[in-house]
This record gives structure tokens, C-alpha cells and sequence, in this order.
């Protein structure tokens, strides 16, 4: 059969290493079951020399070890280490595919991967494998495991054929080193040199204590069992251990007295603190950081250099940030207003930092509105601005702006009108006044445009002439002093003419009509032609 593929394996730590070192694995009951399917399952078997079994478990799924076992049907056993090199040999027999079995040994069930690996080979059915390590430590628990060769499975007996897995029995631990007055709340560190055989150590503590983030009994897995940190409550007592395995009982216990020097506790004077000082950190220990307003009261350790510490309380009142809207100001332009001691001169939004009666900042926030209605007073007009014949109305308007009322008024002072437009008849002066309608701003601004007025005729001069036997016509005079005017004659029999001096034949009445073409003003002067007989 082709060798499979190997793979590394990888175990996850799912449990803390407090809870570890408290983890110890029970020894197996009588008569001892068969090997189980998972490390965290199996129990200790105290003498795994000679024992016989078949790895004909659930498949486990796949995981590798020592980069060259893929476990397939693996069983685990428990063993306690009797001396620091041991060989281990698997005998076995029946295999169903002829490729026998492979070996590892962990320290730990959490371990990432093994200490020593057999992985075994194709064709190795009915064969021996062996498995030697030299850095076991007496009395220590450790773990085989046995799985089959891609799958195969086999009979197989268990023999130690080097060394001896037969736990030794513990010696009773020397003397606890570590402080005899511990103080209150404080983690102090007690330890026994190490013990020949020990596979854990049971340390005890007075009531209240806690053993390495426990409770006051805890077991401590060998190696670095016999050193513990304890954190004592305010009961006097002994710290007591006793070493032991996982097939030996515990040593009788040696202890040491330990009186307690309680932790005094000290209240602070109150402080108070303004909210534009956050954060502010507490200068004692655990150093905590409030970041928001409002009454904490702290409570924290003083450590001293010599002695115990001290337990410290004390409130701390984070004043409420002062925060007052003024809302809408306005002013005119060319004014500012004044807070704090700052000008204030642009629209805008403004958050304004003053200092309370507590001596805390306060803020005030407010919206602030130039008024500028003096630069929107304008007055626009026809081009000239004037009233005559053609025009004898003009319309003044202005360009109409938010927040703002427009007044129109004439030379006396009589408002003529509001709005954005108003159409005059007469010559004059007239006044535009743009009042702001913003509530608190009495800004105003104002223009004013001179209105001219030109209806007058233009001077018009005229005489007709007489018709006879010698003059058969004559010439009609017709003038004015200002140049440019517009001549129209007209007369009898539908006559009509635009000439200034025509010449007709035809006695009767004529009429010059004379018009200002700037103005559209004009004047009618009527003569007579007369016929002599």
C-alpha cells in the first residue's frame, strides 16, 4: 500500500494554564478499561507493562503528529514515569491491512505535539515497534498513544522493555520558604524544593486565600508545582503541601504558620474636577481614567515600599460641562458684538469659552447675523431718469433681499409705498430706506435719485401768404429755434407735408405741427393762405 501523505497536527489550547496545572488525570479503576479515544478521556494506568488491547476505536479524524502520524483509530493511555529513559515496545498482531501500528508519547494532553513519535511503516503488520525517550521526570504522568498505520487495525501488547513505568512513591516535601507575615489582599510566593516522585503537589491555604487564582486546596501539576503564589483574605493560618502521583496518595502534609497583617483602608478628602480637564486619571493604583462627568468613588491601592499597603477610597466629581445658547444675535454692519472680551464682526456660528462662577468653562454658542442692508440700498431706473411726453411715467425698483422691508418715499418725506418697485409721475428727489425685518437689528440703509421732468412745447413760429393772378403760389414759413424738430404741415384737400417751408396753391387754412423728438412734446400753430380776386 502506498504510504499516505503526512501532516503536521496542531492542538488548540481551549483551557487557561491555571486551570491546567489544577487539571490532574484520575487513575484508571479495576479492572482497567480499554484505551480511550481521546487524550483528555484516558485515566492513568499504574502499570501498562504487559497490557493488551485492539485499536479498533471511532476514527478520530485526521490530525497529525510529529509532522509523520495521521491519526486514524488512535487510542491513549495514561503512565506515570518510574525512571527518566524508558522504551516502550508495541507487539502486535492480526493487523487487517499488514501495516501494523505507529507511537507517540505527550507530556501534556495540550501539548501541539509529541515528545517522541514511531510513525511506523507500510508492511510492519505483526512486527514490533519500539519508542525510547530519556527526559522523563519520576513520578510525573504522561501519555501514549497508539494508533493504526494508515488506518490499520491490530492486536497488540504493550511491553517496557527499558526502564520502569511503576510511579515511585513520593518523598515527603522539606520545608516551606516564603514570608511568615503576609499582608491582606497581597500575593505572596511559597515554594519546597523539588520532590523526587512527585506527579502533583496539594497546597493549602487559611480560609479566604486563593492559590494561583483558585481556591485555598489546589493540586499543581509536577514539574512547577512545588512553587505557588497565594493572595491571602484577613484569616490567619498555615500554608501547608504534600506531594504526591497519579498512583500514590499524597505524602503527609508539612505546613507553615502564617499570621495576617490586615490591609487598613484610608477615605480621601473629595475633588472635584472640571469637565474641560478630562480625562482625568486617579495618581493611585489601579491608575483609573474617568472621561466623562458625573460622582465615582475610586477605590485603590497605596503600595508601600516597606510593610503593607493601604486601601484607598475617594470621590471624585466631575463637574457638568456649563453649555448656554444665546440663539439668534444680529448687528449691523460696520458693528460687532462684544462676549468674553472678544469682537465678534462676521456672520457666522461662534462657540465662546468663558469661566463660571466655579471656576469651570463654560460655553456659549450663538448664531450671529450682519445686517447689511446699507450696501443693498440701490434704486435702479430707466436710462436718462427722466419724465417727458414720451415717458410721463418712470418705475424706480430695487433688487429685493431676505430679512429686509423697502420704504420709498419723496422729497417732503411722505412715504409714497413699500416693496421692491414704486412708478412716479412727478420731477423730483426720491428716497429708497431698507429697514432690516430681523427681530433685535435696527439697521437701515438708504439711496436716493434725482427724478428730471421736461413736457414743455418747443417754440414754433409760422405765416401763410396771399395767391393772385401773379402769384399763383406761395410759400409757407414755418420755424423754430431748437434744431432737430420734427415738421408735419398739413391743409385743405388732404394736404400734408413734412417739409419746413412747402409751397402750395390752394387758399385755406394750414396747420404746422412742430415736435421735440427727445421729448415727444410738440406745437400746433395754424395760418391762412388767402386767394385775391
Amino acid at each position: 500500500m502506498k504510504q499516505q501523505k503526512l501532516l503536521s497536527l496542531v492542538y488548540l489550547f481551549t483551557m487557561s494554564w491555571s486551570f491546567l496545572q489544577a487539571q490532574i488525570t484520575p487513575t484508571c479503576p479495576f479492572p482497567e478499561p480499554p484505551g480511550a479515544e481521546t487524550c483528555s478521556q484516558t485515566c492513568v494506568y499504574c502499570n501498562l507493562d504487559g497490557y493488551q488491547g485492539t485499536n479498533n476505536g471511532t476514527p478520530s479524524g485526521g490530525n497529525t503528529v510529529c509532522g509523520q502520524i495521521v491519526l486514524h483509530n488512535d487510542q491513549w493511555f495514561g503512565f506515570t514515569a518510574g525512571s527518566s529513559s524508558i522504551t516502550i515496545d508495541v507487539v502486535s498482531s492480526n493487523c487487517q491491512n499488514g501495516n501494523g501500528l505507529q507511537m507517540a508519547v505527550f507530556d501534556q494532553c495540550s501539548d501541539p505535539d509529541a515528545l517522541a513519535c514511531n510513525p511506523g511503516a507500510s508492511g510492519l503488520g505483526d512486527q514490533t515497534i519500539s519508542l525510547t525517550y530519556a527526559g522523563y521526570i519520576e513520578g510525573k504522568t504522561y501519555f501514549l498513544l497508539i494508533d493504526g498505520w494508515t488506518g490499520d487495525v491490530c492486536d497488540y501488547t504493550i511491553v517496557i522493555s527499558d526502564g520502569s513505568v511503576i510511579a515511585p512513591v513520593p518523598e515527603i516535601p522539606d520545608s516551606i520558604t516564603g514570608p511568615n507575615n503576609p499582608c491582606a489582599n497581597l500575593a505572596a510566593i511559597y515554594e519546597v524544593p523539588p520532590v523526587y516522585g512527585a506527579g502533583f503537589y496539594q497546597w493549602t491555604a487559611p480560609p479566604g486565600s486563593s492559590i494561583n487564582g483558585q481556591g485555598n486546596t489546589v493540586q499543581v501539576n509536577a514539574p512547577g508545582g512545588n512553587q505557588v503564589t497565594v493572595t491571602f483574605g484577613n484569616i490567619s493560618g498555615n500554608i501547608c503541601v504534600a506531594a504526591g502521583n497519579a498512583c500514590n496518595p499524597p505524602t503527609p502534609q508539612i505546613c507553615k504558620p502564617v499570621t495576617i497583617h490586615p490591609t487598613p483602608t484610608v477615605t480621601l478628602p473629595d475633588v472635584t474636577i472640571c469637565a474641560e480637564d478630562l480625562p482625568y486619571e486617579w495618581p493611585y493604583q489601579p491608575f483609573y481614567m474617568i472621561n466623562s462627568p458625573g460622582i465615582t468613588t475610586l477605590s485603590g491601592v497605596q503600595y508601600a515600599e516597606m510593610g503593607c499597603d493601604t486601601i484607598l477610597t475617594q470621590k471624585i466629581i466631575i463637574k457638568q460641562p456649563i453649555m448656554v445658547n444665546l440663539g439668534q444675535i444680529v448687528v449691523c454692519q460696520g458693528d460687532c458684538f462684544q462676549i468674553g472680551g472678544q469682537s465678534y464682526c462676521q456672520s457666522g456660528q461662534y462657540l465662546s469659552s468663558l469661566t463660571s462662577v466655579n471656576g469651570c468653562d463654560s460655553s456659549v454658542v450663538f448664531n450671529l447675523t450682519v445686517a447689511n442692508v446699507g450696501s443693498v440700498a440701490q434704486i435702479n431706473a430707466p436710462q436718462g431718469q427722466s419724465i417727458n411726453c414720451l415717458t410721463p411715467s418712470v418705475t424706480l425698483n430695487t433688487n429685493p433681499i431676505n430679512n429686509t422691508v423697502q420704504i420709498w418715499k419723496n422729497m417732503a418725506g411722505d412715504t409714497l409705498g413699500t416693496g421692491s418697485s414704486i412708478t412716479v409721475t412727478e420731477a423730483g428727489f426720491y428716497t429708497l430706506e431698507v429697514k432690516s425685518s430681523i427681530p433685535g437689528a435696527n439697521c437701515s440703509g438708504t439711496a436716493k435719485i434725482l427724478i428730471k421732468k421736461n413736457t414743455n412745447p418747443p417754440p414754433v413760429t409760422a405765416s401763410g401768404g396771399t395767391l393772385d393772378a401773379n402769384n399763383p403760389t406761395v410759400q409757407l414759413m414755418g420755424n423754430s429755434i431748437l434744431s432737430g424738430m420734427i415738421y408735419h404741415w398739413t391743409g385743405p384737400n388732404g394736404f400734408t407735408s413734412s417739409l419746413k417751408k412747402p409751397i402750395v396753391s390752394v387758399p385755406g387754412f394750414y396747420t404746422l405741427t412742430v415736435t421735440n423728438p427727445q421729448t415727444g412734446c410738440s406745437t400746433s400753430i395754424t395760418v391762412e393762405v388767402i386767394q385775391m380776386v
